[in-house]
Parts: structure tokens; C-alpha cells; sequence
């Protein structure tokens, strides 16, 4: 008698605590579904925001880092074969994991010249059709384009920003997709 009198009472909240557990796995699984399809790719603003400040090395860095990029290069870039402590141009690769691309940003920096350019490179073919929607939204249309044995694409100039959405192939015959933006 007194088991059924305990189980009885303690039943109702046994069955609260089964119902939280659901709710808890439902809301867990919601989240890491909703990560790995939905990867976070910049935006064509992130973009603009990106080359504006990629006059400072660190804010870029700081930016991109922030968006879960992890940066996985960094070199000079010398001109005609002077190596001489140049330090005043030069670029970072950063690599961010998704489901099911190959997703990587570079920032260029050229401090002599005050030239800035920041370089996507995806697998992902719907990263050109975003940025082509995002554009022609904006009343943007091609300036120049081309299509040969290097690939195709197009050059935008909107007066303040140079872009360029580009499809090339890779060494495996696999291809790449590319945006490159620079400030005029």
C-alpha cells in the first residue's frame, strides 16, 4: 500500500522530468541541425565592412575571427625579387569549416599603395548567384565580363568598390567560385 501510494505520487513527476529531457534533446538537435545546414558565409555587406577595414591588419583579423574564421596563412608579397624587409605588402588566408564547402577568405594589404582587397573562394556555385542577386538589387550591372580558357566572370564598379564574381577550375577538374572586392 504504501509503494502504490509513493508511486503514485511520484509518477506525475517522473513524467515531468521525461517530458523536460524531450524538450531539451528536441531544442538540442534544433540547434546543431540548424549549424551545420545553414553555415554562416559573409555578406556582400560583411564584405564592404571587411575592405574598409582592412587598413588595420588586426580589425580584419579581429572581424574575421569573430566569424568563426581561423586564419591558416600569412605571407609577404615581394615584387620583382626584392626580398628586402618589405613588409608593406602582403596577405592572410582564413579558412572557416561548413557542411559542404570549401570556404576561404583572403585579405589583401598593400600599405605603399593604399590598395585593399579582400578574395572569397567557395564550392559552393550558390555563393556567385547571392552576390549576382545582391548586386543587380542594387542596380548594379556588369561593367566588363569574360569567359575563357581561365575561367569566366564579371567586373561591377560601383564607384566606390571595385567586384568581381568569377568561376574558375581547380587542378581536379572541380570548380571554384569566387568574389573579390577592393575599394576604388
Amino acid at each position: 500500500m504504501l509503494l502504490q501510494i509513493i508511486t503514485q505520487k511520484s509518477y506525475p513527476l517522473f513524467q515531468g522530468r521525461i517530458a523536460m529531457l524531450k524538450n531539451l534533446f528536441v531544442f538540442i538537435f534544433f540547434l546543431f541541425f540548424v549549424s551545420t545546414s545553414y553555415p554562416q558565409y559573409l555578406t556582400l555587406d560583411d564584405y564592404k565592412e571587411l575592405v574598409e577595414l582592412a587598413v588595420d591588419k588586426e580589425e580584419s583579423d579581429n572581424f574575421l575571427v569573430s566569424r568563426d574564421f581561423k586564419a591558416i596563412n600569412f605571407e609577404y608579397i615581394y615584387e620583382d625579387g626584392n626580398e628586402e624587409d618589405d613588409t608593406t605588402s602582403f596577405f592572410t588566408d582564413y579558412y572557416k569549416k561548413t557542411f559542404k564547402d570549401y570556404y576561404y577568405v583572403s585579405v589583401y594589404i598593400d600599405t605603399d599603395e593604399e590598395e585593399y582587397l579582400v578574395k572569397e573562394t567557395s564550392s559552393n556555385e550558390d555563393r556567385s548567384f547571392y552576390f549576382a542577386r545582391e548586386l543587380a538589387e542594387d542596380g548594379w550591372e556588369p561593367e566588363d565580363e569574360w569567359n575563357n580558357e581561365d575561367g569566366e566572370g564579371f567586373i561591377f564598379d560601383t564607384g566606390v568598390y571595385e567586384m568581381i564574381i568569377s568561376k574558375s577550375i581547380d587542378e581536379e577538374g572541380e570548380p571554384l567560385y569566387y568574389f573579390i572586392i577592393s575599394i576604388n
